[in-house]
């Protein structure tokens, strides 16, 4: 009986040290990356053909999928945090931050074309426009549910429509 009540307080103070510890990674980001300006800079003309798309080009991002496009956890310092959709952290569609912070889809073009739109922004869910924006990923969300989605994604874009005349745009489908 002495030698479990020992284990278990030694169990018991293993997990409260491991629980005080920060036991989140580092976010890197990309420090210093550039590219050769010509190749990245907007195409004179619109271009008509994805051939001929650069970066800069690209002026808004959007995103459908499940939990990791809504980036559920993607920032959680605590177990209880895993829920919380980081949705400015996701690299599909995230926008917190900078290049040099946190690598992102949208921060890589942003350092071409400072006017992307569409990108989210902080903590929140699909039907909070100032956070998801133009990613409506849901949590637990399988394939069957993304022409939901895509609905969702046409009357937000109908909602916007100065977004997307002649332009060209990034949507990213990622799903299970």
């Amino acid at each position: 009986m002495a030698t479990a009540a020992v284990l278990l307080i030694a169990s018991l103070c293993f997990v409260n040290s491991i629980a005080s510890e920060k036991l989140v990674l580092d976010d890197l980001g990309a420090p210093n990356y550039h590219c050769d300006a010509t190749l990245m800079k907007p195409s004179k003309k619109i271009p008509t053909n994805v051939n001929s798309v650069r970066p800069a080009d690209i002026k808004v991002v959007m995103a459908l999928g499940d939990s990791l496009t809504a980036a559920n956890g993607a920032g959680a310092e605590d177990p209880l945090a895993v829920v919380l959709q980081y949705r400015g952290l996701a690299f599909q569609a995230g926008g917190d931050k900078t290049l040099d912070e946190h690598v992102t889809i949208p921060n890589v073009l942003k350092a071409y074309n400072p006017k992307l739109f569409g990108y989210s922004n902080g903590i929140g869910s699909p039907n909070v426009w100032e956070i998801a924006r133009l990613n409506v990923a849901m949590p637990g969300a399988e394939a069957h549910d993304l022409p939901g989605q895509a609905q969702q994604l046409v009357g937000l874009l109908q909602a916007h429509p100065e977004t997307w005349i002649s332009i060209w745009a990034l949507c990213v489908l990622l799903e299970r």
